[in-house]
């Protein structure tokens, strides 16, 4: 697991800057992503009409936060707001969009993995988008976040079966970047572990949409 991880902390090391700009404004007028990332869109729209049910001032831990876009995204709200991500390269967007945006009072970022991380507390939200892409004991990961929750888990899983999945698999094993795909038992499966009072399964193109709630929200 480990020699896997440091594959996936190189890629998104090296495509730290392209990653973040998937969420500009003009790229997302590019036909090509309209297409073959509508789903990543969608669960941006998703994220921001949940967040909305949050009472002011929630804590929020984003797990492989990436250019903390959804960190973000919950910041004018929010009271609390913790990424981590395994690229260390990742987190300098995150780190400049906030100073940019003025939230850096209230936010912290780890770089490291996330199972290893005594992060010392629990969370009203947890975000995990585009997330269980690129780990290999999915299971251990969505329970320690379960454990670290106390109130909403929001996160994706790619489709085993869906047209786009097979020309994802070629792009990223030539990239050298591991990549995992989910059937909907499987997902269904990791949620029967839990202990959430509500949970809902969107289907949102090449990806599922998972909601999950523990019924404080």
């Amino acid at each position: 697991m480990k020699k896997q991880n440091e594959k996936v902390r190189k890629f998104f090391d090296e495509y730290a800057a392209k990653f973040d700009a998937l969420y500009g404004e003009d790229v997302r007028a590019n036909l090509f992503n309209r297409i073959f990332r509508a789903s990543v869109y969608e669960r941006f729209r998703l994220a921001a009409t949940d967040a909305e049910r949050l009472c002011e001032g929630f804590s929020v831990l984003d797990v492989g936060t990436g250019p903390g876009r959804y960190l973000s995204l919950m910041a004018p709200k929010a009271g609390r707001l913790v990424g981590v991500d395994l690229s260390d390269g990742m987190l300098g967007p995150a780190r400049a969009r906030a100073e940019l945006e003025g939230y850096t009072d209230k936010l912290e970022l780890l770089a490291g993995d996330f199972l290893n991380v005594d992060f010392g507390e629990e969370f009203d939200l947890i975000l995990a988008f585009g997330y269980f892409d690129y780990v290999f004991e999915p299971a251990a990961h969505f329970r320690r976040m379960n454990d670290l929750c106390r109130g909403i888990l929001l996160a994706t899983f790619p489709k085993r079966w869906h047209p786009l999945t097979i020309q994802r698999k070629i792009r990223y094993t030539l990239n050298r970047c591991p990549v995992r795909f989910y059937s909907l038992s499987n997902v269904n499966g990791y949620i029967a572990t839990t202990d959430y009072a509500e949970a809902d399964v969107i289907d949102i193109g090449r990806e599922y949409y998972v909601r999950m709630n523990k019924g404080v929200y």
